[in-house]
């Protein structure tokens, strides 16, 4: 714990010190001297720390005007008398320069337009973007869409969308979706926030993949927007689960229908193909406030097909009680499915 006080208390005089070494080209005011004499005088570390700053800056010739605060002999000896100290807090002052001047020396993006874009629950909708990018949000989504000097930049938040991109070789797109960079200049696809991974379909043109935490935490500071054309790229048809891990991600080739079926919600459609029942309940829960529950876990493993409107859960549960002989039970928003 004592060693977690020091290196705390040493970050915080390098700090305060550059203060008030940052205030040495002009003249200290009279209450100014008499607050640093005081901050000076509450610590060895301080001094010691002040002294360091001071010589790292050049900043002696501004120190002489503030005799009264130090001797001659401290001035000319503090290297030899505290080396150890001297060499720590000349890194560790370095190091906090050295973020200084990235941070200040980083570009941050014009901001040209900038709009949230959501749908509540069995909502979708689709919006025309400012260069006439079609945007569409199915269920209970939520975008961010920034459009900078550099970039074209849609934070999905939540949910699902789809993405018709007008073709702009000068501001790529950029999707992020959790700690994923999705890019294109000019294609069509779709993006699926699902528990534990993003789901990627390609149905035009070809995308670039990366997971870079910088670009995805500060997608507005970045110098360079364009992926590295090492990333992973997917091109029309090739369909993506993305975890945590890119390096895990399996890319694969989907047929027409398939695309068709993944993307029916563009249509107010749901389309199954022997999905498992399971598989069906949770698309579906996410187009009603209805809680499912299933009394027989066998239930889960039955496959289902056909194709129901989003908006009419009601044909869907009349469907398993007349084609599959599943019992529904309704009771406060929940719905219990039992075997006859």
């Amino acid at each position: 714990m004592s060693n977690v006080h020091e290196i705390n208390s040493k970050e915080k005089a390098i700090e305060q010190a550059s203060l008030w070494v940052a205030k040495l080209d002009r003249e200290l005011s009279e209450q100014e001297t008499q607050q640093l004499q005081a901050w000076l005088d509450s610590s060895t570390v301080n001094k010691a720390t002040f002294l360091e700053v001071v010589q790292v800056w050049d900043k002696l010739e501004s120190l002489s005007k503030l005799g009264l605060l130090f001797e001659t002999q401290a001035q000319t000896s503090f290297w030899q008398r505290n080396k150890i100290l001297a060499s720590a807090a000349s890194v560790a002052f370095a190091a906090l320069i050295s973020l200084s001047v990235y941070l200040l020396s980083s570009p941050i993006q014009e901001i040209k337009y900038q709009r949230e874009y959501a749908t509540q629950i069995g909502e979708y909708s689709n919006f025309t973007l400012q260069d006439n990018t079609q945007l569409y949000l199915n269920t209970n989504s939520l975008v961010r869409v920034t459009y900078t000097d550099k970039q074209r930049l849609l934070e999905l938040v939540k949910g699902e969308l789809f993405v018709d991109v007008a073709h702009d070789s000068t501001k790529p797109l950029n999707v992020i979706a959790r700690n994923t960079v999705i890019q294109a200049v000019g294609t069509a696809f779709n993006v699926e926030l699902k528990e534990g991974r993003v789901e990627l379909v390609v149905t035009d043109g070809k995308v670039l993949v990366e997971q870079d935490l910088d670009f995805v935490n500060t997608p507005l500071l970045q110098r360079e927007v364009n992926l590295p054309a090492s990333s992973l790229s997917l091109k029309e048809g090739q369909f993506a689960h993305i975890t945590s891990h890119l390096s895990n991600t399996l890319v694969d080739s989907t047929d027409r229908k398939a695309v068709e079926s993944h993307l029916a919600w563009q249509n107010g459609e749901l389309i199954f193909r022997g999905e498992k029942l399971d598989a069906a309940i949770k698309e579906i829960s996410r187009y009603t406030d209805l809680t499912f529950t299933f009394k027989e876990q066998r239930l889960k493993e039955m496959q289902i097909a056909g194709l129901f409107k989003t908006n009419d859960i009601e044909a869907f549960l009349s469907a398993l009680q007349s084609n599959f002989d599943i019992k529904v039970i309704r009771a406060d928003g929940r719905v219990l499915l039992s075997g006859s």
